[in-house]
């Protein structure tokens, strides 16, 4: 099994990924797929199975109260 972790990097405002096992950065809006973008996988896609619920703000920090929030630039 695949984890991802944030780099800390965006490109068009969407955080990219690094898989723990490979390094490999990840972008995760590629058509139905991640997208390797660097590192040893480059090229490469992997399917998306699922996706997480899409919750509104509200929502999200009801259930979690103490997140913090990124705000963008726009």
């Amino acid at each position: 099994m695949t984890t991802f972790g944030t780099t800390g990097y965006t490109h068009d405002d969407i955080f990219l990924l690094y898989d723990r096992i490979t390094r490999s950065v990840w972008y995760p809006l590629g058509h139905g797929a991640f997208d390797a973008i660097g590192g040893p996988m480059l090229g490469k896609k992997l399917a998306i199975l699922s996706e997480p619920p899409v919750v509104t703000l509200k929502v999200w920090l009801a259930e979690h109260p103490d997140s913090l929030v990124l705000l963008g630039d726009r």
